[in-house]
């Protein structure tokens, strides 16, 4: 993913609807983006990827994500979430390790960078039935949610944020 890519979050698989018209649907009124969200790691961790890098690389492109975001809107909160990955990978300390990178991320950004959601609260469990979850699902995968995965993110940030 690429900076000019993070303002606009399209849901997977799934007709295409945004995070804002989710979240529109599910609580009313018109979310317009006053934040970004850049929720990073699940590819990273997948067998094959894992470990084609270091902790230093990892944290400089996401760092790079980051400054090219908050370049091109200084007032923008930044947050940064935890992915969820489940299913096909078989060491989740995978998950857990790149969890810490982000963690660190947020705290060498002060009053960029902010904690997001934590997507594996909302998941774990509910991936599809091909891989190992159970109903209901709220991922069209072991990544990607579907839309009921939607409506519980943007319930997620709702909390998150104070609505």
């Amino acid at each position: 993913t690429t900076a000019t890519n993070l303002t606009s979050w399209t849901e997977f698989g799934d007709g295409g609807n945004s995070v804002n018209q989710e979240a529109t649907d599910k609580h009313g009124g018109n979310y317009s983006a006053r934040i970004d969200y850049v929720n990073g790691g699940a590819n990273d961790i997948a067998t094959g990827h894992w470990p084609t890098f270091t902790e230093a690389t990892w944290k400089a492109d996401y760092q790079y994500c980051i400054d090219a975001v908050h370049a091109k809107w200084p007032s923008a909160k930044i947050y940064l979430g935890k992915s969820y990955r489940a299913g096909n990978e078989p060491n989740p300390s995978r998950l857990i390790t790149l969890v810490g990178w982000i963690d660190d991320l947020v705290v060498a950004n002060p009053g960029v960078c902010f904690g997001g959601i934590d997507t594996r609260t909302i998941y774990t469990g509910h991936q599809s039935a091909a891989y190992g979850g159970s109903e209901p699902y709220y991922l069209v995968d072991d990544v990607h949610p579907n839309h009921a995965g939607f409506i519980l993110m943007s319930d997620a940030w709702a909390t998150l944020l104070g609505y």
